[in-house]
C-alpha cells in the first residue's frame, strides 16, 4: 500500500503511510460518538455504544474493523521498512477482551 497526500509532495518511505494510519485513526476515535461512547475511570476510553444498532452504524463498525486488520498486516508484510503503526484507538479493557475472544469478568465491567 503507498499513500499519498492530496496537495503534498513526497515519497512514501513508510511515514506517509503511517501518518495515513494515526491521522485517521484519530479520526475515528473523535469523530463517531454514534459507534463508540467513553469509558474507563477518567472517560479517556472507548466502548461500543449501546444505541449502535443501525445497518449504517454496523458497516460503519465494520470498516474500523477492516481499517484495524490492515494496520496489522501492513505492520507484519512491511514491517522493517514501515515501523511500527500506532492506531489512536484508545479502546478499555473490556472492549479489547471482547475482540480477541477473551472473557469477561466483573471486574472489568467497574
Amino acid at each position: 500500500m503507498q499513500v499519498a497526500f492530496l496537495g503534498e509532495q513526497g515519497m512514501d518511505s513508510g511515514g506517509v503511510t503511517r501518518e495515513w494510519f494515526s491521522a485517521l485513526s484519530s479520526a475515528i476515535s473523535r469523530g463517531s460518538p454514534e459507534l463508540f461512547c467513553p469509558a474507563g475511570a477518567q472517560q479517556d476510553q472507548l466502548y461500543i455504544n449501546p444505541l449502535s444498532a443501525s445497518s449504517a452504524h454496523l458497516k460503519k463498525f465494520n470498516f474500523v474493523g477492516l481499517f484495524m486488520a490492515k494496520a496489522i498486516l501492513e505492520s507484519a508484510a512491511r514491517g522493517r521498512d514501515l515501523g511500527a503503526i500506532t492506531l489512536n484507538l484508545p479502546f478499555c479493557e473490556p472492549l479489547w477482551k471482547l475482540l480477541l475472544g477473551q472473557p469477561l469478568h466483573l471486574v472489568d465491567l467497574q
